[in-house]
């Protein structure tokens, strides 16, 4: 059971923790990541549907020219839909983890002007200044008989007002 003290502090340590060394957030997201995906892998996929595509329109000439009768042709071009449709979905897939990762720098990089601008004054900050802090990191705070798990709300869109806010955030940055 944790006490009182305790609940208030975690978060705040916790907080200048992510402010301190904003990479963390980088690091921790990269361990979340399934296997790295190859450099090529979006491009070889492409090749692959390129490919396919070409061989779809071979088996319709063949099928319009007469070379092979319809018992044989619709499998094959139910076959080859099917593997373009799963081939596009993995490329979709690819394309959305990008734009997440994408999307991490981005954020990743704001912390860290945010935090440049305020880390000086971190273990100064007055109440209300640290609960402003925390209301803007922290999405929520998860309290169970072993520990207490802070779990910060980090997005491009809401660091960006962080950045220009005027005091008291800006006052603990040492004049920022």
């Amino acid at each position: 059971m944790f006490s009182s003290i305790a609940k208030l502090t975690i978060p705040w340590q916790e907080v200048c923790r992510l402010l301190e060394n904003p990479e963390r957030l980088e690091q921790e997201y990269r361990q979340r990541l399934q296997p790295q995906q190859k450099p090529n892998e979006q491009e070889g996929l492409e090749v692959q549907i390129g490919k396919l595509r070409r061989g779809m329109a071979r088996l319709i000439d063949s099928y319009a020219d007469e070379l092979i009768d319809k018992r044989e042709f619709e499998p094959r071009v139910r076959h080859l839909r099917e593997r373009i449709q799963r081939i596009e979905e993995q490329l979709q897939c690819l394309k959305e983890e990008a734009e997440v990762e994408e999307e991490v720098r981005a954020i990743v990089g704001s912390l860290e002007t945010f935090a440049a601008k305020v880390k000086d004054g971190l273990q100064n900050a007055d109440f209300q200044t640290r609960r402003e802090i925390i209301r803007a990191l922290v999405k929520r705070v998860e309290v169970d008989e072993q520990q207490i798990r802070v779990v910060f709300r980090v997005s491009p869109c809401l660091l960006h007002p962080l950045l220009t806010v005027p005091p008291p955030i800006g006052n603990i940055g040492g004049g920022v």
